[in-house]
């Protein structure tokens, strides 16, 4: 008797409190039908006073509790709404689509209550001049139809979500902050489609995939407002793509084909990829001059944009400070030049500030005031084969030690230094040995770096007849006098991962993100490398042990 008494007692109780399990409260609103927002007929809430749901008396506002659109049910907002704390499902709908005039009129607004005040997990469609505003903010983790109107509240987008911009000829605007972190498909009319700001702010985490109809861009109208790309900016058409009165800043990939016209305020840290493996792209020099970005450039075969890659600048282009990364993706790849840079109505200026190429090529850039750029696969007979470069510290010195594999009427080797990655000078010559088919050795001691930055360093390679090539670059850095052990470079790099080791007795570790174990081994000075062809590409973190010790810890990017 008293088990039967202690268990009902218990029932009682779970059906007392069934419903705080599920979240339901007095005032939540959920939607039992495809409808208008405006008619109670698509509604029913919850009654706090008999733990039931009742049929709706009138559409939920932003003074009512949770409002949930449900799997299934596509609710349209055919009159003004202010709401908070609102949520579709997956499978469930919300359209802020129908047209009233050209100043809107069928309009969302948000206000700001807990967390956040709208989630999408399944579909909201923004269109036809309207507007999503108000002070509170809306993550999107499922998908969004944006034909046009405005986007007017502080919007995040998950990392699976997938974002349309309708093909259509009104524009859309931005009058907040919008970050993307899944994928956004660009698509524009013929006429029209361009994003317009009026204090906005875009920032790109995921990617971009621009299918353009038209020339289209980013347009200021007023404020301030600002672009930032740290993820993946891929063109898929032969338009152009153009910032006119928004700042643009790019930290991540700027891909494909057509053209990138930049200008105003640029600031280009990230990687340049032309085509989607090979490809031609075309950029303004404002992508590149005073900037410090990395062009990848990618060899198949014999024929600039289906078999190579090649980037097109606009105009006069100063290269200082711009890494170049040439890589041969089929070693199968003929014996020629391949023009991998080409400038109209201009020409190129200054020196890169690294060159990458494949062992057996042989960049023909040498001076200022060329048209293009081109990198030769030679044949077996080289002028000469580099063997290792290696750069390391030792007290408040450097040895540079660097050995060739063959050798072809080789004039000499300048040791060429620079303290800030862009502009190198030579601080010495070393003599070669002429002529050789064995392995040949050198060394050269640099007794005045800089202890308080970087110290980057490259071998310029002098033939007798005048002609010349390039080591890669290697840097040494310090830290208020003290080496620093490991140096990660390219960083963002493809497939191979390049430690510059500086001490004795280092241990280096590998994860992703998950805390996976990918790679941990000790590692002897010099530079060593780390195969991560087979690998997706993101963010890794590479752990610098000494002994037991963690030294150091630093984020890698794998393109």
């Amino acid at each position: 008797m008293k088990l039967t008494s202690t268990f009902w007692k218990l029932f009682l109780l779970s059906l007392f409190f069934a419903p705080a399990a599920f979240g339901q409260s007095d005032g939540d609103y959920r939607s039992i039908a495809t409808g208008n927002w405006s008619n109670s007929a698509t509604w029913e809430r919850y009654d706090g006073g008999t733990l039931t749901w009742v049929g709706s008396p009138a559409p939920p506002t932003f003074s009512d509790g949770q409002i949930s659109i449900r799997n299934g049910n596509n609710v349209t907002i055919d009159a003004s709404v202010t709401a908070d704390q609102l949520t579709v499902e997956t499978g469930g709908t919300l359209s802020i689509n129908i047209f009233v005039s050209t100043s809107g009129g069928n309009d969302l607004t948000l206000n700001d209550g807990p967390g956040t005040d709208l989630v999408v997990d399944g579909t909201l469609v923004l269109g036809t001049y309207n507007l999503l505003i108000g002070s509170g903010s809306a993550l999107i983790n499922g998908t969004m139809t944006w034909t046009s109107g405005t986007l007017g509240v502080a919007t995040t987008t998950g990392s699976s979500s997938v974002i349309s911009l309708a093909n259509n000829d009104v524009v859309k605007r931005i009058n907040s902050s919008f970050t993307n972190n899944g994928t956004l498909n660009w698509a524009t009319g013929t006429s029209s489609g361009g994003i317009y700001f009026n204090d906005g702010t875009f920032i790109n985490n995921g990617t971009i995939n621009e299918q353009f109809q038209s020339d289209r861009g980013f347009f200021g109208e007023s404020g301030t407002n600002s672009f930032t790309n740290n993820g993946t900016f891929n063109k898929t058409t032969s338009f152009v793509f153009g910032n006119f009165n928004v700042p643009f800043t790019n930290t991540g990939s700027l891909k494909g084909q057509g053209t990138f016209n930049l200008s105003g305020t640029v600031a280009n840290s990230g990687t340049i990829n032309p085509g989607a493996s090979p490809g031609v792209l075309t950029a303004s020099p404002a992508t590149i001059t005073g900037q410090t970005p990395v062009l990848n450039m990618e060899i198949v075969n014999g024929t600039a944009g289906t078999g190579y890659d090649q980037l097109n600048v606009t105009g006069t282009t100063d290269l200082t400070g711009t890494a170049l990364f040439v890589y041969e993706l089929d070693q199968s790849a003929p014996l020629q030049t391949y023009t991998i840079m080409t400038a109209t109505s201009g020409n190129f200026t200054g020196n890169f500030a690294y060159v990458l190429i494949p062992q057996g090529y042989t960049l023909d850039y040498t001076n200022s005031g060329e048209t293009s750029i081109t990198v030769t696969k030679n044949s077996a007979t080289l002028p000469v084969l580099w063997g290792n470069f290696a750069a390391i510290a030792n007290a408040k010195s450097v040895k540079l030690s660097w050995s060739t594999l063959q050798e072809v009427n080789t004039s000499s080797f300048d040791i060429e230094y620079s303290s800030d990655g862009r502009i190198f000078h030579t601080i010495a010559s070393v003599p070669a040995k002429g002529n050789s088919d064995q392995i040949s050795n050198y060394s050269y001691i640099h007794t005045t770096p800089d202890i308080t930055r970087g110290n980057f360093y490259r071998i310029k390679q002098i033939d007798i007849d005048g002609k010349f090539t390039y080591s890669t670059v290697r840097t040494v850095k310090f830290n208020k006098g003290d080496v620093v052990p490991v140096l990660a470079m390219p960083n963002p790099f493809k497939d191979v991962l390049q430690l510059s080791i500086q001490e004795q007795g280092i241990r280096i570790t590998l994860s992703d993100l998950s805390g996976k174990l990918l790679f941990n081994r000790l590692m002897q000075p010099g530079v060593q490398q780390i195969d991560m062809q087979n690998r997706v590409s993101g963010l890794y973190i590479l752990t610098v042990y000494q002994g037991n010790e963690i030294i150091d810890v630093q984020k890698v990017i794998k393109q």
